[in-house]
Protein backbone atom coordinates (compact mmCIF):
# COMPACT_ATOMS: atom_id res chain seq x y z
CA UNK A 1 0.00 0.00 0.00
CA UNK A 2 1.45 3.41 -0.58
CA UNK A 3 -0.04 6.47 0.91
CA UNK A 4 0.54 9.76 -1.24
CA UNK A 5 0.30 13.03 -0.37
CA UNK A 6 -2.00 14.99 -2.81
CA UNK A 7 -2.00 18.47 -3.45
CA UNK A 8 -4.18 19.37 -6.00
CA UNK A 9 -3.32 22.70 -8.26
CA UNK A 10 -5.49 24.64 -10.80
CA UNK A 11 -4.34 24.75 -14.18
CA UNK A 12 -1.89 27.66 -15.43
CA UNK A 13 -5.32 29.64 -16.73
CA UNK A 14 -7.29 29.07 -13.69
CA UNK A 15 -4.37 30.45 -11.46
CA UNK A 16 -3.68 33.43 -14.05
CA UNK A 17 -7.17 34.18 -13.57
CA UNK A 18 -7.42 33.68 -9.97
CA UNK A 19 -5.04 36.96 -9.35
CA UNK A 20 -8.03 38.97 -11.10
CA UNK A 21 -10.92 37.87 -8.35
CA UNK A 22 -10.97 38.85 -5.11
CA UNK A 23 -10.25 37.26 -2.29
CA UNK A 24 -12.92 35.54 -0.97
CA UNK A 25 -14.06 34.46 -4.38
CA UNK A 26 -14.93 30.94 -5.04
CA UNK A 27 -12.85 28.98 -7.80
CA UNK A 28 -15.32 27.33 -10.18
CA UNK A 29 -14.88 23.14 -10.49
CA UNK A 30 -15.30 23.20 -14.13
CA UNK A 31 -11.72 24.93 -14.14
CA UNK A 32 -9.88 22.32 -11.99
CA UNK A 33 -8.00 19.53 -13.93
CA UNK A 34 -8.76 16.52 -13.05
CA UNK A 35 -11.47 17.04 -10.07
CA UNK A 36 -13.16 14.04 -11.45
CA UNK A 37 -10.65 12.26 -9.74
CA UNK A 38 -10.25 13.82 -6.41
CA UNK A 39 -11.48 11.32 -3.41
CA UNK A 40 -10.94 13.09 -0.70
CA UNK A 41 -14.03 14.03 1.92
CA UNK A 42 -16.72 16.97 1.21
CA UNK A 43 -14.73 18.98 3.52
CA UNK A 44 -11.49 18.67 1.20
CA UNK A 45 -12.86 19.23 -1.85
CA UNK A 46 -14.73 22.77 -0.63
CA UNK A 47 -11.28 23.39 0.70
CA UNK A 48 -10.25 22.83 -2.75
CA UNK A 49 -12.56 25.05 -4.12
CA UNK A 50 -12.40 27.63 -1.64
CA UNK A 51 -8.39 28.00 -1.85
CA UNK A 52 -6.82 26.88 -4.92
CA UNK A 53 -4.99 23.80 -3.43
CA UNK A 54 -5.77 21.01 -0.38
CA UNK A 55 -4.03 18.42 0.87
CA UNK A 56 -5.12 14.85 0.94
CA UNK A 57 -3.69 12.04 2.02
CA UNK A 58 -5.12 9.29 0.25
CA UNK A 59 -4.15 5.06 0.24
CA UNK A 60 -3.61 3.20 -3.03
CA UNK A 61 -2.26 0.01 -3.87
CA UNK A 62 0.50 0.91 -6.13
CA UNK A 63 2.31 4.01 -7.19
CA UNK A 64 0.75 4.44 -10.63
CA UNK A 65 -2.83 3.82 -9.75
CA UNK A 66 -3.56 7.52 -9.19
CA UNK A 67 -2.34 7.83 -12.72
CA UNK A 68 -4.24 5.64 -14.74
CA UNK A 69 -7.87 6.58 -15.10
CA UNK A 70 -8.99 9.50 -16.32
CA UNK A 71 -6.89 12.92 -16.97
CA UNK A 72 -4.25 13.81 -14.86
CA UNK A 73 -4.99 16.42 -12.22
CA UNK A 74 -2.32 18.65 -11.23
CA UNK A 75 -0.57 17.20 -7.89
CA UNK A 76 2.46 16.82 -6.30
CA UNK A 77 2.90 13.44 -4.28
CA UNK A 78 5.36 12.16 -1.49
CA UNK A 79 7.15 9.88 -4.29
CA UNK A 80 7.96 13.01 -6.42
CA UNK A 81 8.80 15.38 -3.43
CA UNK A 82 10.97 12.03 -1.94
CA UNK A 83 12.90 12.14 -5.54
CA UNK A 84 13.45 15.85 -5.52
CA UNK A 85 15.07 15.15 -2.16
CA UNK A 86 17.28 12.59 -3.28
CA UNK A 87 18.60 14.21 -6.11
CA UNK A 88 19.59 17.20 -4.24
CA UNK A 89 21.18 14.81 -1.40
CA UNK A 90 23.36 13.38 -3.81
CA UNK A 91 24.57 16.37 -5.58
CA UNK A 92 25.79 17.64 -1.87
CA UNK A 93 27.34 14.29 -1.13
CA UNK A 94 28.79 14.22 -4.76
CA UNK A 95 30.21 17.82 -3.74
CA UNK A 96 31.45 16.65 0.23
CA UNK A 97 33.53 13.86 -1.08
CA UNK A 98 35.13 15.57 -3.91
CA UNK A 99 36.19 18.27 -1.11
CA UNK A 100 37.53 15.70 1.15
CA UNK A 101 39.00 13.26 -1.70
CA UNK A 102 41.06 16.29 -2.86
CA UNK A 103 42.82 15.45 0.68
CA UNK A 104 42.42 12.14 1.87
CA UNK A 105 46.23 10.99 0.41
CA UNK A 106 47.73 14.15 1.84
CA UNK A 107 46.00 13.23 5.28
CA UNK A 108 46.83 9.29 4.98
CA UNK A 109 50.30 10.40 3.96
CA UNK A 110 51.04 12.31 7.00
CA UNK A 111 49.71 9.59 9.44
CA UNK A 112 52.31 7.44 8.04
CA UNK A 113 54.85 10.11 8.90
CA UNK A 114 53.82 10.98 12.09
CA UNK A 115 53.79 6.71 12.99
CA UNK A 116 57.27 6.52 11.29
CA UNK A 117 58.16 9.10 13.86
CA UNK A 118 56.93 7.27 16.97
CA UNK A 119 58.28 4.21 16.01
CA UNK A 120 62.00 5.94 15.36
CA UNK A 121 62.44 9.31 17.41
CA UNK A 122 60.94 10.99 19.96
CA UNK A 123 57.83 12.81 18.72
CA UNK A 124 56.32 16.20 21.45
CA UNK A 125 52.71 15.89 22.70
CA UNK A 126 51.42 12.53 21.26
CA UNK A 127 52.62 10.11 23.50
CA UNK A 128 53.21 9.00 27.58
CA UNK A 129 55.28 12.78 27.94
CA UNK A 130 55.88 16.23 26.40
CA UNK A 131 58.78 14.44 24.98
CA UNK A 132 58.10 10.83 25.21
CA UNK A 133 60.65 7.97 23.97
CA UNK A 134 60.27 6.45 20.55
CA UNK A 135 58.71 3.10 20.39
CA UNK A 136 62.00 1.40 19.33
CA UNK A 137 63.70 2.43 22.49
CA UNK A 138 60.62 1.47 24.60
CA UNK A 139 61.10 -1.96 23.20
CA UNK A 140 64.73 -2.23 23.51
CA UNK A 141 64.33 -1.34 27.46
CA UNK A 142 61.50 -3.99 27.49
CA UNK A 143 59.33 -1.30 28.96
CA UNK A 144 57.32 -2.74 25.83
CA UNK A 145 56.93 -6.21 24.27
CA UNK A 146 58.19 -6.88 20.75
CA UNK A 147 54.66 -6.87 19.08
CA UNK A 148 54.47 -3.43 20.13
CA UNK A 149 56.65 -2.79 16.89
CA UNK A 150 54.94 -5.77 14.78
CA UNK A 151 51.66 -3.52 15.18
CA UNK A 152 53.25 -0.24 14.11
CA UNK A 153 54.27 -2.52 11.16
CA UNK A 154 50.95 -3.72 9.98
CA UNK A 155 49.00 -0.49 10.48
CA UNK A 156 51.71 1.23 8.63
CA UNK A 157 51.03 -1.42 5.52
CA UNK A 158 47.09 -0.74 6.67
CA UNK A 159 47.41 2.89 5.94
CA UNK A 160 50.01 2.44 2.98
CA UNK A 161 46.91 0.34 1.25
CA UNK A 162 44.65 3.41 1.80
CA UNK A 163 47.20 5.70 0.69
CA UNK A 164 47.58 3.97 -2.56
CA UNK A 165 44.11 3.69 -3.58
CA UNK A 166 43.25 7.53 -2.59
CA UNK A 167 46.34 8.29 -5.04
CA UNK A 168 44.74 9.81 -8.72
CA UNK A 169 47.56 7.47 -10.53
CA UNK A 170 46.91 4.38 -12.73
CA UNK A 171 46.58 1.23 -9.98
CA UNK A 172 49.88 -0.71 -11.02
CA UNK A 173 51.97 2.85 -11.28
CA UNK A 174 51.13 3.18 -7.85
CA UNK A 175 52.63 0.11 -6.87
CA UNK A 176 55.95 0.47 -7.33
CA UNK A 177 57.98 -0.26 -3.85
CA UNK A 178 55.04 -1.16 -2.12
CA UNK A 179 55.60 -4.35 -0.20
CA UNK A 180 54.19 -7.58 -1.63
CA UNK A 181 51.33 -8.20 1.19
CA UNK A 182 50.12 -4.94 -0.03
CA UNK A 183 50.64 -5.49 -4.06
CA UNK A 184 48.57 -8.70 -3.14
CA UNK A 185 45.81 -6.69 -1.44
CA UNK A 186 45.39 -3.57 -4.35
CA UNK A 187 45.50 -6.59 -6.52
CA UNK A 188 42.21 -7.95 -5.19
CA UNK A 189 40.46 -4.40 -4.34
CA UNK A 190 40.83 -4.01 -7.89
CA UNK A 191 39.65 -6.71 -8.96
CA UNK A 192 36.42 -6.42 -6.51
CA UNK A 193 35.19 -9.94 -7.46
CA UNK A 194 33.04 -11.12 -4.48
CA UNK A 195 33.69 -12.44 -1.14
CA UNK A 196 37.88 -13.48 -0.59
CA UNK A 197 40.24 -13.72 1.97
CA UNK A 198 41.97 -10.56 2.30
CA UNK A 199 45.67 -11.46 1.81
CA UNK A 200 47.29 -8.90 4.30
CA UNK A 201 44.37 -8.71 7.17
CA UNK A 202 43.58 -12.57 7.24
CA UNK A 203 39.67 -11.71 7.18
CA UNK A 204 36.87 -12.70 4.31
CA UNK A 205 35.61 -9.14 2.76
CA UNK A 206 33.08 -9.06 -0.04
CA UNK A 207 35.43 -7.32 -2.34
CA UNK A 208 32.93 -6.47 -4.42
CA UNK A 209 32.40 -3.61 -2.43
CA UNK A 210 35.08 -2.19 -3.64
CA UNK A 211 33.83 -1.40 -7.21
CA UNK A 212 32.97 2.18 -7.55
CA UNK A 213 29.16 3.08 -8.87
CA UNK A 214 26.79 5.61 -9.31
CA UNK A 215 28.97 8.91 -9.92
CA UNK A 216 32.11 7.47 -8.27
CA UNK A 217 32.72 5.29 -11.14
CA UNK A 218 34.28 6.43 -13.95
CA UNK A 219 35.70 9.85 -12.07
CA UNK A 220 39.39 10.22 -11.77
CA UNK A 221 38.66 11.96 -8.30
CA UNK A 222 36.29 10.57 -6.55
CA UNK A 223 36.73 6.32 -8.07
CA UNK A 224 39.87 6.44 -6.21
CA UNK A 225 38.06 7.81 -3.06
CA UNK A 226 35.58 5.66 -2.99
CA UNK A 227 38.10 2.20 -2.85
CA UNK A 228 39.80 4.25 -0.19
CA UNK A 229 36.98 4.98 2.19
CA UNK A 230 35.88 1.68 1.45
CA UNK A 231 39.10 0.42 2.99
CA UNK A 232 39.14 2.63 6.13
CA UNK A 233 35.64 1.46 6.65
CA UNK A 234 35.50 -2.33 6.00
CA UNK A 235 38.66 -3.43 7.57
CA UNK A 236 38.23 -4.64 11.41
CA UNK A 237 40.89 -4.47 14.22
CA UNK A 238 38.63 -7.34 16.04
CA UNK A 239 39.02 -7.07 20.01
CA UNK A 240 40.01 -10.40 20.40
CA UNK A 241 43.16 -10.43 18.06
CA UNK A 242 45.63 -8.47 20.42
CA UNK A 243 48.10 -7.36 17.51
CA UNK A 244 45.01 -5.71 15.60
CA UNK A 245 44.03 -3.96 19.25
CA UNK A 246 47.53 -3.03 19.57
CA UNK A 247 47.17 -1.62 16.05
CA UNK A 248 43.87 0.34 16.64
CA UNK A 249 45.10 1.74 19.85
CA UNK A 250 48.46 3.40 17.66
CA UNK A 251 45.84 4.60 15.35
CA UNK A 252 43.37 6.11 18.11
CA UNK A 253 46.77 8.20 19.37
CA UNK A 254 47.55 9.14 16.03
CA UNK A 255 43.91 10.56 15.60
CA UNK A 256 43.53 12.01 19.27
CA UNK A 257 46.95 13.56 18.82
CA UNK A 258 45.98 15.68 15.43
CA UNK A 259 44.71 19.67 15.55
CA UNK A 260 41.39 19.53 14.81
CA UNK A 261 41.09 22.36 12.78
CA UNK A 262 43.99 20.85 10.38
CA UNK A 263 43.07 16.88 10.46
CA UNK A 264 41.44 15.72 7.50
CA UNK A 265 39.90 12.73 9.66
CA UNK A 266 38.87 15.13 12.54
CA UNK A 267 37.21 16.93 9.55
CA UNK A 268 35.89 14.08 7.57
CA UNK A 269 34.04 12.39 10.69
CA UNK A 270 32.51 15.78 11.77
CA UNK A 271 31.61 16.44 8.21
CA UNK A 272 29.74 13.45 8.01
CA UNK A 273 28.22 13.39 11.61
CA UNK A 274 26.36 16.42 11.00
CA UNK A 275 25.57 15.93 7.50
CA UNK A 276 24.35 12.37 8.04
CA UNK A 277 24.29 11.57 11.24
CA UNK A 278 26.39 9.79 14.01
CA UNK A 279 27.87 6.54 12.74
CA UNK A 280 25.67 3.06 14.04
CA UNK A 281 29.10 1.37 14.52
CA UNK A 282 31.47 2.21 17.79
CA UNK A 283 34.59 3.37 16.62
CA UNK A 284 38.05 2.94 18.46
CA UNK A 285 37.26 6.53 19.85
CA UNK A 286 34.34 5.20 21.86
CA UNK A 287 36.96 2.90 23.75
CA UNK A 288 37.74 5.29 26.58
CA UNK A 289 40.48 4.10 28.34
CA UNK A 290 42.69 4.94 25.21
CA UNK A 291 42.16 8.38 26.21
CA UNK A 292 44.27 7.32 29.62
CA UNK A 293 46.71 4.97 28.25
CA UNK A 294 50.12 6.16 27.40
CA UNK A 295 53.34 4.83 27.14
CA UNK A 296 56.24 5.18 29.52
CA UNK A 297 59.78 3.50 30.51
CA UNK A 298 57.78 1.36 33.36
CA UNK A 299 57.07 -1.86 32.19
CA UNK A 300 54.74 -3.05 34.80
CA UNK A 301 52.60 0.36 34.32
CA UNK A 302 52.36 -0.01 30.64
CA UNK A 303 51.32 -4.05 30.81
CA UNK A 304 48.34 -3.02 33.50
CA UNK A 305 47.55 0.00 30.85
CA UNK A 306 47.40 -2.89 28.15
CA UNK A 307 45.45 -5.24 30.51
CA UNK A 308 43.15 -2.17 31.56
CA UNK A 309 42.72 -1.29 27.71
CA UNK A 310 42.28 -4.62 26.11
CA UNK A 311 39.39 -5.12 28.95
CA UNK A 312 37.35 -1.91 27.95
CA UNK A 313 37.24 -2.57 24.50
CA UNK A 314 35.65 -6.28 24.32
CA UNK A 315 32.56 -3.92 26.10
CA UNK A 316 32.05 -2.00 22.61
CA UNK A 317 29.02 -3.89 20.85
CA UNK A 318 30.33 -5.76 17.61
CA UNK A 319 29.23 -3.38 14.29
CA UNK A 320 26.12 -3.38 12.61
CA UNK A 321 27.05 -2.73 9.34
CA UNK A 322 30.10 -5.14 7.91
CA UNK A 323 30.88 -7.38 4.89
CA UNK A 324 32.03 -10.24 6.76
CA UNK A 325 29.62 -13.45 5.61
CA UNK A 326 27.18 -13.99 8.13
CA UNK A 327 27.95 -17.61 8.49
CA UNK A 328 31.47 -16.82 9.16
CA UNK A 329 30.15 -14.57 11.84
CA UNK A 330 28.16 -17.15 13.31
CA UNK A 331 31.00 -20.12 13.18
CA UNK A 332 33.99 -17.36 14.80
CA UNK A 333 32.17 -14.26 16.54
CA UNK A 334 35.64 -12.52 16.59
CA UNK A 335 35.30 -12.42 12.73
CA UNK A 336 32.47 -9.77 14.02
CA UNK A 337 33.61 -7.70 16.76
CA UNK A 338 36.15 -5.27 16.53
CA UNK A 339 37.16 -1.34 15.66
CA UNK A 340 36.23 0.40 12.51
Amino acid sequence: MRRHLCVFYLTVACVLAAGARAAEAAYDEREIVGLEQFGGLAGAREMLLEQGFVVTDETYRQICSFYIHGPQPYFITADSVLYAYFINLEKAVQKLERRHAADLAAGLGAYRERLAGFRKEAVRGYWASERGPALETLVESGALAEEWLEAAGALDAYLLVAEVLAGRNAPPAAWGGTPAAVQKELEVIFAAEGPAVSPLRGVKFDYARFRPYGFYAGDPILAPYFRAVTWLREVPFRVDDDGETRQALLLYKLYAGEDPDRSVFVNLNRDYQEFLGPSDDAGISDAYAAKDFSFGEDADENRRDWEYFRAKARDIPAPRHTTIPERDAVRDPSLYRGFR
